[in-house]
């Protein structure tokens, strides 16, 4: 080894401890100044308790509705693609379930649900939990909609006795970044729960 490669070698082994000792001890300050600035972690709301006392007034809802298929539909029996061919095809009808979540705001039988879930709907069933685990099967009406605002108001022909209302808030005190819960049914899943 030469003078001149030795000198370049020892000239950049210096050069990299140097950089990666004053980058270490950098790095350690600049970590604690970025510690000291943080705020204080809020405390976390005891998501247990509500979910608790929300859920019995979350209630499933099944809904009947009739829904006819057109001439354009697709064929399902042999004698479909003779009548697409030579006329006379009859509009075909059957029924369609859906499910749906929906809560009590009043104990009388007032439910507000998503007027998309009851839309078109010739029966309705809601199951309601008791406080105690049971469920029991309720029918239940539309009293109004509002499909602007994607909103339904239901009535169930007998009242919802030991099932308490839901209280609305007000959503303009609401901001980004507060915690928020919700407690549904989707697709039958009772008593569903998720915050963020």
């Amino acid at each position: 080894m030469n003078l001149r490669t030795a000198l370049v070698a020892s000239t950049f082994t210096l050069a990299s401890l140097t950089s990666t000792f004053g980058h270490a001890q950098s790095a350690g300050r600049l970590w604690a100044e970025r510690g000291s600035n943080s705020a204080p972690l809020a405390q976390v709301p005891d998501f247990r308790t509500l979910a608790q006392a929300l859920i019995p007034t979350v209630v499933s809802i099944q809904v009947e509705q009739r829904v006819k298929q057109g001439p354009h539909g697709m064929p399902q029996e042999p004698l479909d693609y003779f009548h697409r061919y030579f006329g006379g095809e009859v509009p075909r009808e059957f029924h369609n379930r859906g499910l749906g979540s929906g809560f009590i705001i009043d104990p009388a039988g007032l439910i507000l649900t998503n007027y998309h879930v009851v839309e078109d709907a010739e029966a309705i069933e809601v199951t309601v939990a008791a406080t105690d685990g049971s469920e029991r099967k309720v029918v239940a009406k539309i009293l109004g909609t509002a499909p602007e605002y994607d909103v339904a108001l239901l009535q169930t022909v007998e009242t919802l006795r030991g099932a308490g209302p839901v209280y609305l808030g007000d959503s303009d005190n609401t901001q980004i970044g507060d915690w928020v819960m919700a407690v549904g049914n989707p697709f039958g899943l009772t008593h569903s729960v998720s915050v963020g």
